[in-house]
């Protein structure tokens, strides 16, 4: 895994497809000439225009050393939580059926905010992509809601630190951030998230009040077609001590 200080701009491409359950393609990129550089991919969403949204990602490396008796940590293998990887938003893209042209910039930057996309959730922080197994279920063949707590909880604190990040002029993965921790998680189960599916939660940062970081977030398919769940949740960062 690269540092998230490298930067790279150049337009060249190695790209491979992937069809989730849900036929929604997520593509994966890794730039020519580049071996060290973090992996990106592209996901499009419908707009309510009729056309088209799509957003560059970034993976990013974890902010925090996982303890192995993490209870996230235990649940990532094959017919549990077999794919959880967290990216970043880098550049934005929208395209409408009655224009012919696409905006956005083939630029990133590793603590600025202008690139990530925002709407009316708030401004994009991050996205968690998801793949589940066949044993996480409290239905037959249906995620179980707590499973869907968890993974929310679990991606808002990646948002979390690296808006603490952007906010401070540090990098994410800087041992020196604040610490913070879950204060309030309200989930909203809007349609049942069936058992081997690909997902995606987009984060979504609201505002901050003193020590209080208010954010919300969506667990969808990764067309966008399908809400599956969405949440609230508020974080605290802890008192410094000297």
């Amino acid at each position: 895994m690269s540092n998230d200080n490298d930067e790279t701009t150049t337009s060249h491409s190695h790209e491979e497809n992937a069809e989730g359950k849900d036929g929604a393609i997520l593509k994966k990129a890794r730039l020519d000439g580049e071996q060290n550089v973090p992996e990106r991919i592209a996901l499009g969403v419908p707009t309510e225009a009729g056309g088209a949204s799509s957003t560059i990602y970034e993976k990013m490396e974890s902010p925090i050393v996982p303890l192995k008796s993490h209870v996230f940590h235990t649940l990532q293998r094959p017919g549990l939580i077999e794919r959880y990887d967290v990216y970043r938003s880098i550049e934005s893209s929208s395209s409408s059926k009655n224009s012919s042209t696409s905006g956005g910039s083939s630029s990133s930057s590793t603590n600025s905010s202008s690139s990530s996309s925002s709407v009316g959730n708030g401004r994009e922080l991050v996205m968690a992509n998801i793949q589940l197994g066949t044993n996480l279920n409290g239905h037959d063949g249906i995620v179980h809601g707590g499973i869907i707590s968890l993974l929310f909880d679990e991606t808002f604190g990646w948002g979390t630190y690296y808006h603490l990040a952007q906010s401070l002029h540090k990098n994410y993965t800087d041992t020196d951030l604040p610490v913070a921790v879950t204060a309030n998680l309200s989930v909203n189960f809007r349609a049942p998230l069936p058992a081997e599916r690909i997902v995606v939660i987009r984060i979504y940062y609201e505002r901050t009040e003193g020590r209080k970081i208010y954010l919300n977030g969506r667990m969808e398919s990764s067309d966008g077609s399908v809400l599956y769940s969405n949440s609230n949740a508020l974080f605290i960062t802890m008192k410094q001590t000297t």
